[in-house]
This record gives structure tokens, C-alpha cells and sequence, in this order.
């Protein structure tokens, strides 16, 4: 996915979502990609507010894309989450890495 990074020992056999911080041997989402937005000039708001999707995407009530679609359903959602919501619930036949909740 766009923003997205890779870790250097990760295998990965699906799409990341976009912004995501990939690691592990196994491929796993570990959060947002701060460094790379911050490169890319992305202010502490939209960072915040893709912090805020991730955090709801991995939430464990209900399936992930029905936590997707409620998120995407919030009106003032900030243009990246949007753009996550978006790359999460397009039809695709392509399957990706999703944030998993935390422990």
C-alpha cells in the first residue's frame, strides 16, 4: 500500500494496507508508518487520524470489515483514513495484511 514500509526480514505473500509499518518474519501490521508520513510532510492531525482508524480497524468487536465500514461511515473522517477505509473495502480478489488487535 502507498506510505507503507517493509521490514528486512519480513516475507510477504499479501498487499499491505496503505501507511502500514510491516515486521516479522511471519509479515505482520505493526502500526503506521510515522516516519514515512512525517517525510512526506503529513501534519501530527492526520497522523493522529490514521493512528485512530488503525486503532479501530484492529479493534476485536465484530468482523474487520464491518469495523471497516462503520469507520468509513464517520462523516468528518480525515482523507487518509479515508484512503485506508477505501484500499480496505474495494472489491478486490486480492487479499492483504490487516491490523490485528494487540494483546
Amino acid at each position: 500500500g502507498k506510505g507503507a514500509i517493509i521490514g528486512a526480514v519480513a516475507i510477504v505473500r499479501r498487499d499491505v494496507v496503505p501507511f502500514a509499518l510491516v515486521q516479522g518474519p511471519e509479515a505482520e501490521v505493526e502500526g503506521i508508518n510515522f516516519i514515512g508520513l512525517r517525510r512526506r510532510g503529513v501534519d501530527k492531525d492526520g497522523i493522529e487520524a490514521l493512528r485512530s482508524a488503525y486503532d479501530a480497524l484492529r479493534g476485536s468487536e465484530g468482523a474487520f470489515r464491518d469495523r471497516a465500514e462503520s469507520l468509513g461511515g464517520q462523516s468528518e473522517l480525515h482523507p487518509l483514513a479515508k484512503e485506508l477505509v477505501r484500499f480496505v473495502l474495494e472489491d478486490s480478489s486480492r487479499s492483504f495484511l490487516v491490523p490485528t488487535s494487540r494483546d
